[in-house]
């Protein structure tokens, strides 16, 4: 992940500034993460144990980047997810997830292609993220915090609405390292956290 973010940030320096235009950009949707599943290691061995299970939630994100010649743009972006928790599921017996939830806040570099055509409003983009990840994890009471490196790939349509306005829908999938609990001498719980957001938004260039 670290390579990944040198290779855009590369992206960003080396891509032409003679030619660069600066837009800002926000995006609204749902953060959708399904089940996850929890292991447990205990005395060097790795056993499955159950699993989360997660309500829909609320994705935001908010970004400032420019736009270099037709078709690269480099931004950096805040993001946020929360999703509730449905169930806890243990060694096959399910729990109501009760008042616990899931969030993330995100600090990233994004590099995009826009495969933009000669007379058309509609351009198809693609994009790699990469940066820091604050994973928020409350329950019972108890709130956990886990920090970490992310990867975000995303796949998106612009339609250009104005001459500096893009509508923008897009489909996001971020990768953690998850988050962990340490349960005593050496041993933790672990569980994935992969959050997948559909958003829509708007993009102004100046």
């Amino acid at each position: 992940m670290k390579k990944t973010l040198l290779f855009v940030l590369v992206l960003c320096l080396t891509a032409s500034v003679a030619a660069a235009s600066p837009y800002v950009s926000g995006n609204l949707g749902m953060s959708i993460i399904g089940e996850s599943d929890v292991e447990a290691t205990i005395s060097g061995t790795t056993w499955d144990v159950g699993s989360f299970e997660y309500d829909n939630g609320i994705a935001l994100t908010g970004a400032i980047g420019t736009e270099f010649g037709k078709n690269k743009r480099v931004e950096f972006e805040i993001g946020y997810r929360s999703n509730d928790v449905e169930s806890v599921n243990v060694l096959g017996t399910s729990f109501d997830g009760a008042d616990s939830k899931i969030s993330d806040l995100t600090f990233m570099v994004n590099g995009f292609y826009d495969f933009k055509s000669e007379g058309s409003k509609i351009a198809p983009f693609l994009g790699l993220g990469a940066g820091y990840v604050s994973i928020k994890a409350e329950g019972d009471g108890v709130t956990d915090n886990y920090a970490g490196i992310g990867l975000q790939f995303i796949a998106g349509l612009g339609l250009k609405v104005a001459e500096n306005l893009n509508l923008d829908l897009q489909y996001r999938v971020l990768v953690t390292g998850g988050f962990e609990e340490n349960i005593g001498g050496g041993d933790k719980l672990s569980a994935e956290y992969v959050p997948h957001s559909v958003l829509v938004g708007l993009r102004h260039s100046f």
